[in-house]
């Protein structure tokens, strides 16, 4: 399913995609499409989470597919809210937000990213 996210100095358009594909290293993949101008940018993410004890979502990690460099962004979610509230990426550490916040974001309130993975997901990542 694709979801528009909300348009940002930098991209005028922001659309996301989420495949539940489950590894024992991955929960799915997150395609990311940005329109910079006249520019299309697709970048596509294996995505990994760390749950605390109770199942509670901690941390989303997410590692550029096509990176040579390995490029890994961690998306940390705040306690009391339960939403993501920070990432290590460049982007977060000048605006203040960033796109991978937003796509986990939605991905959380649209229920596609759960704190308790389902019978069919693999719990010990």
């Amino acid at each position: 399913m694709l979801s528009r996210l909300d348009p940002t100095k930098s991209y005028r358009s922001r659309d996301l995609g989420f495949l539940p594909i489950r590894t024992e290293l991955s929960e799915g993949v997150l395609i990311l499409n940005c329109m910079r101008g006249r520019k299309s940018f697709e970048t596509a993410y294996d995505l990994q989470c760390e749950r605390s004890e109770s199942g509670r979502l901690n941390t989303v990690y997410l590692a550029k597919r096509a990176d040579a460099d390995g490029a890994v962004y961690g998306i940390v979610f705040d306690p009391i809210s339960a939403l993501p509230a920070r990432c290590n990426c460049s982007g977060f550490g000048r605006w203040k937000g960033c796109k991978h916040v937003a796509a986990v974001r939605e991905l959380t309130l649209r229920g596609e990213l759960q704190s308790v993975p389902s019978a069919r997901g693999n719990a010990s990542l």
